[in-house]
């Protein structure tokens, strides 16, 4: 199983299980354009904004939602290592306060 099918699945499972169980449609969440992303952490604002960071390769994403996630905003490359740990349990994490959004890895 692809890395971006259990991304778009875990995503899918995150949002939709709010849904309850209605006839919720995947959204993906990474740009095209990015190969293989991994370990998607998501946080939810008191405002309802969902942010999901997730790793590809040495580079960390951010991408956004503001309907619930149905929909998301561009994916945003906001930091990258030499070698960047992902898999078992590692990868980006994320944390949303008031208008703060911290993404650590």
């Amino acid at each position: 199983m692809s890395s971006s099918l259990i991304l778009r699945a875990t995503a899918c499972l995150l949002f939709c299980a709010s849904a309850a169980f209605t006839r919720a449609v995947p959204v993906e969440i990474a740009a095209p354009e990015i190969r293989d992303p991994q370990q998607p952490q998501v946080a939810t604002n008191a405002r309802g904004t969902i942010f999901v960071a997730f790793g590809s390769g040495s580079e960390i994403y951010l991408v956004n939602s503001h309907d619930g996630g149905k929909t998301f905003g561009p994916s945003v490359k906001v930091g990258g290592f030499g070698k960047l740990a992902l898999g078992m349990r590692r990868g980006p994490r994320v944390a949303a306060i008031g208008e703060a959004v911290t993404v650590t890895a």
